[in-house]
Parts: structure tokens; sequence; C-alpha cells
């Protein structure tokens, strides 16, 4: 690709945005992206903001994030099954 395509390309092409779950544009660009398989279709380009290697894998987190936290609140800490302290060695 030449210097003044990705010039251009960067000039015109989509903004790049951090996937926020909470945000229902971002939300229907997804579910629009799972419908066709690309993301030809939608109006702004996501990054990656954290250790995932893929977009879609960073979006799969926040999503499963944030319906696990709507769902069962922010205060809610897990149960753990055993305490260590508890656990024989063996």
């Amino acid at each position: 690709m030449s210097q003044r395509r990705a010039n251009r390309l960067a000039l015109f092409g989509r903004p790049k945005t951090i996937f926020d779950p909470a945000n229902k544009l971002h939300r229907s660009a997804y579910l629009t992206f799972l419908e066709t398989g690309s993301w030809r279709h939608c109006s702004m380009s996501f990054i990656i903001d954290d250790d995932s290697l893929s977009v879609t894998y960073c979006i799969q987190k926040k999503m499963l994030a944030y319906y696990l936290r709507k769902e069962f609140g922010q205060d809610r800490q897990p149960k753990l099954l055993y305490r260590f302290d508890e656990v024989e060695d063996l």
C-alpha cells in the first residue's frame, strides 16, 4: 500500500474507538458483525484496550462482564467452593 493511500485511509477512514458494552450503538455494531461475519457495515473501528489477541475476543469479554454485572449486580462477591486454609495436604 502506498504512503499516500495509507494517509487517505487514516484521514477518511472510520473513527477508532474502544468498545463500550453500555453503548447501544456499539452493541448494535457487534450484532451486525455477528450476523454478517464482517466489519464492513460498521461505521466505526474498535480497538483492543486490554491483553486480548483480537477485537472480537475483547468485545466478547466485555459483553460477558457487562451482562453478568447487570444480572447479578456489581457488589456481589463470588462464592468460594472451599477455603485454602481448610484444604488438607495430599
